[in-house]
């Protein structure tokens, strides 16, 4: 039932369905997201072992990434074997090939090593890194040096499981910083790890993207939030479809060809013009929070370009 509703909705948003890999021994996971009384969300995810958790790579081919410029995957996606090996196979592929490798390092902190070590050699293979601001501290002092002064008892917080519903008492410790300080932080995380394009999401502070040494930022929108459950995943949605959508844009090279790989269109893309994603990606994520459910609030290009050029910033 579960399984049919989501591939529905994909068609009905013209998605491509073909490649989906349908389960005969496991059922479509399910994540039930609950508000608490300080507006936290916790999380229950059913059943244990789902279908995603099943995939592997006899289940992935390279003819899925045939005619693709992107691969995008997330954190939650190293949680489980056989799935991880598949997923960081399949970036390595994706690399290969010359495609952009887009990671969402968010995962849940309390599943131990193994999953921080896997997600750990995702960062190695990505060429762009998208964390909110708790992870980006967290992974700072996990991976790189972080200088930044941080509440210890801020950090703690995040040791827990996001699920634990402390995420705007883990927030209310890192907000208080001037965006001059995460500028800072995240330079340094960028020149470390050598990641081409590292992201960190801000909440009500904007966002900020680090790309050839340089800071892009943009404010957060002033919006009537209602949940905001998804908006990192709507912040990518956005920020990758500007950035593919610019891409598709570019002239041909000097000797008028047009086989330059993705990740080579993307290293000669101009500052203008990547600046551009940073707030069309911002008002794609704040106008997914307008909405309780994280679907039904993702808006049209056009919505997120009026709000956009409406400047209504916070």
């Amino acid at each position: 039932m579960h399984a049919e509703y989501l591939r529905r909705v994909l068609v009905k948003e013209g998605v491509d369905t073909s490649f989906i890999y349908t389960s005969d021994e496991y059922s479509t996971a399910q994540c039930y997201v609950f508000a608490t009384v300080d507006e936290d969300n916790s999380f229950y995810n059913f059943p244990k072992t789902s279908a995603a958790a099943d995939l592997d790579l006899e289940k992935v081919g390279e003819d899925q990434i045939a005619n693709a410029a992107c691969l995008h995957t997330t954190g939650i996606s190293m949680m489980a074997e056989p799935r991880t090996s598949a997923v960081l196979a399949y970036m390595q592929l994706a690399r290969k090939k010359g495609l952009i490798v887009s990671f969402d390092a968010g995962f849940p902190t309390g599943f131990g090593s193994v999953v921080k070590k896997a997600v750990a050699k995702a960062f190695m293979q990505a060429d762009i890194v998208k964390m909110n601001l708790p992870e980006f501290i967290y992974w700072s002092k996990q991976l790189y040096s972080l200088n930044l002064d941080v509440d210890p008892a801020a950090l703690a917080l995040y040791e827990n499981q996001p699920c634990t519903g402390f995420e705007s008492q883990s927030l209310a410790g890192f907000l208080d910083m001037p965006i001059e300080a995460f500028e800072h932080a995240a330079l340094s995380f960028y020149k470390e790890s050598q990641c081409p394009i590292v992201i960190v999401t801000m909440a009500d502070k904007g966002a900020l993207v680090i790309f050839r040494e340089k800071v892009f930022t943009a404010k957060a929108y002033n919006i009537d939030t209602v949940a905001t459950v998804g908006a990192g995943d709507a912040f990518m949605s956005g920020f990758l479809h500007a950035i593919l959508n610019s891409l598709e844009n570019l002239a041909p090279d000097q000797n008028g060809s047009n086989d330059s790989t993705p990740i080579e269109k993307l290293n000669s893309i101009s500052d203008e013009n990547f600046s551009q994603a940073v707030p069309f990606a911002c008002a794609v994520a704040a106008l997914s929070t307008t909405e309780m459910s994280a679907y039904r609030g993702l808006p049209s290009k056009e919505q997120a370009l009026k709000l956009v050029q409406s400047g209504a910033v916070k």
